[in-house]
């Protein structure tokens, strides 16, 4: 059915894993090469890399700062499937928050009910200037912006109008390259 396909929850279970019922595309994890040609390569299943992950797939991942914002959230993900979220603590490799959770209930004031895509900068690169402790968060034709040294909210805009040039409608990734790897234009 439908629903057993939009449902992030799905168990990526071996029983599961042959059902017609669950993409396993949606399920994949994929790497890539810092150095040379940029070779995206498969990486294997969210399930198998992330040990204890509730969710079947994922939508968007934003890496928490280390040092800025609170305490609790310091060198932690936001990883978000569906209307849910949870942390993944970066320094232990495991699941932060035990349970999902709705992306309102653990980001209060966050505008969208799902997060196509996220974004945020090296501390030092950043494009434009007051955008050193921010995270954009995207969802279908919106952007809005959340401020990392205290997680408080921007009302969402357009994308067109957040980054004028812009040439698609909407955002479903992004991929912000380490300063100083890969080629010239990162």
């Amino acid at each position: 059915s439908a629903s057993l396909r939009n449902d992030p929850r799905q168990s990526a279970s071996p029983q599961n894993a042959v059902s017609p019922h669950v993409d396993r595309t949606l399920q994949r994890c994929y790497t890539m090469e810092q150095r040379g040609p940029h070779r995206v390569k498969p990486y294997g299943f969210v399930s198998d890399v992330f040990k204890g992950f509730p969710f079947a797939r994922l939508d968007a991942t934003l890496v928490l700062p280390a040092a800025v914002g609170p305490e609790e959230t310091r060198n932690h993900a936001l990883m978000f499937a569906g209307d849910e979220c949870c942390t993944w603590d970066l320094a232990k490799d495991e699941i932060g928050t035990q349970e999902p959770t709705k992306i309102a209930a653990l980001l209060p004031g966050c505008p969208f009910e799902r997060v196509d895509a996220t974004m945020s900068f090296p501390p030092g690169h950043c494009p434009k200037e007051g955008t050193e402790h921010t995270a954009f968060f995207f969802y279908q034709d919106r952007c809005c912006t959340m401020d990392l040294r205290d997680h408080s909210f921007k009302p969402p805009r357009p994308i067109c109008d957040a980054f004028p040039g812009y040439p698609w409608p909407r955002c479903d990734a992004v991929f912000v390259f380490t300063p100083g790897v890969g080629p010239g234009y990162s």
